[in-house]
């Protein structure tokens, strides 16, 4: 609630369809008390948000809908997820009563129920139906799709060492490493679910996956350009100014990278090419290309509505999928240096990088690009890619 109240403006779009869909499935906005279409679009235009009792109710039926889904799919049963059924009994009880706990009668109802409330506490009341809407996945596969991606990336962990600053960094900084780690979640779970269409095997992706991510952000820093680690570090000793340990402010700053890491190992996995050379052909296409800017860019566009909603969402997949072509364009030709190679792929599509580049130093003039100015320099992209 903290969170969605905090970033309240932000999120009110969401909250809104969220509102919408929830309504065709049985909420009674005016036995909830919940406002009408009239309120929230004045709301929309005056900045405004959903109260914290509007949120709470919000929340409720969220969880509920979520609950419901996953009964009624096979998520319960996967044995992979048998872990969601010891987390919700005391420590206690686990080893001594575990034949008892795990021929339960209501397993199910129980995996659901602690899955649900893990899922909805990390990403927040309307993720599942955002991204439901705009991948045209069911809630149960993106909730699978999550469950692989905080292992992947060990976020309770890290959401734990959040949580422990209480009383020792403001509220206000929780709150926002707690969306950083969200979004970071978010952008592993589409990758998972675009590179999974069907059901992910929760098993073997967590194998596949997560060794190659945790040595990826062990040598992170070896791969990033001056002025990334420069950023790094700006951000680090911020951190560390407001209270937290030099160990978390590490992890912190660096946070962003974890999705990009999952990508890299992709890229690894599929082109044969080995992690390190991959990872340093990724990072010197977004200095060369300044993909970076360019996310940051499409990450600021402002949502008033669901399609402006999805038009970024577009945006951002276009910028990571012709991201990871290019680089695996790059690594075809097996090379020993990835800068060697750099240069020639640089060099054959002279004319095209140009182009990008004379672009973006076009929008960098503007204070806010809008859609239609980056959707003309994602074009251009998609043409090298």
């Amino acid at each position: 609630i903290s969170v969605a109240s905090h970033y309240g403006e932000r999120l009110l779009p969401q909250h809104i369809n969220t509102i919408k869909i929830l309504e065709q499935r049985g909420l009674s906005r005016t036995i909830e008390y919940l406002p009408n279409d009239v309120e929230l679009n004045e709301r929309l235009e005056k900045g405004g948000s959903l109260t914290r009792p509007e949120l709470s109710v919000l929340l409720s039926y969220s969880k509920m809908d979520l609950y419901q889904a996953l009964l009624e799919s096979g998520v319960p049963d996967d044995a992979a997820l048998a872990g969601e059924l010891d987390d919700y009994f005391p420590s206690a009880m686990r080893k001594r009563f575990h034949d008892y706990i795990h021929s339960h009668r209501l397993k199910r109802e129980i995996i659901a129920t602690h899955l649900t409330n893990r899922f909805i506490g990390q990403m927040g009341l309307s993720f599942h139906f955002a991204l439901s809407a705009l991948m045209g996945v069911r809630a149960p596969d993106i909730a699978r799709a999550w469950y692989v991606a905080q292992e992947i990336m060990r976020s309770s962990e890290l959401v734990a060492e959040i949580e422990a600053l209480d009383n020792k960094v403001g509220a206000g900084l929780q709150i926002e490493c707690l969306l950083d780690v969200a979004e970071m979640l978010g952008k592993s779970i589409v990758w998972l679910l675009k590179r999974h269409p069907s059901a992910i095997n929760v098993v073997d992706t967590i194998k596949d996956y997560q060794p190659h991510v945790e040595k990826l952000m062990s040598e992170l820093d070896d791969y990033l350009s001056i002025a990334d680690k420069q950023e790094i570090e700006i951000q680090q000793a911020s951190f560390v100014e407001a209270g937290v340990s030099a160990p978390l402010a590490a992890k912190l700053s660096r946070l962003s990278y974890r999705a990009a890491c999952l990508e890299i190992a992709g890229i690894s996995i599929s082109s044969d090419c080995k992690a390190d050379l991959t990872a340093r052909t990724y990072f010197q296409v977004q200095e060369a290309l300044d993909l970076g800017w360019t996310a940051s860019s499409i990450e600021r566009l402002p949502i008033k509505n669901q399609w402006q909603g999805r038009a970024r969402f577009a945006l951002a997949a276009d910028l990571v999928s012709n991201h990871a072509a290019i680089t695996r364009d790059i690594l075809q030709g097996k090379p020993v240096n990835s800068s060697t190679l750099l240069e020639t792929w640089l060099s054959e599509h002279q004319a095209g990088v140009e182009s990008i580049q004379q672009t973006a130093n076009q929008l960098k003039a503007v204070e806010k690009p809008d859609f239609a100015m980056l959707s003309v320099l994602m074009s251009g992209l998609s043409e090298l890619a």
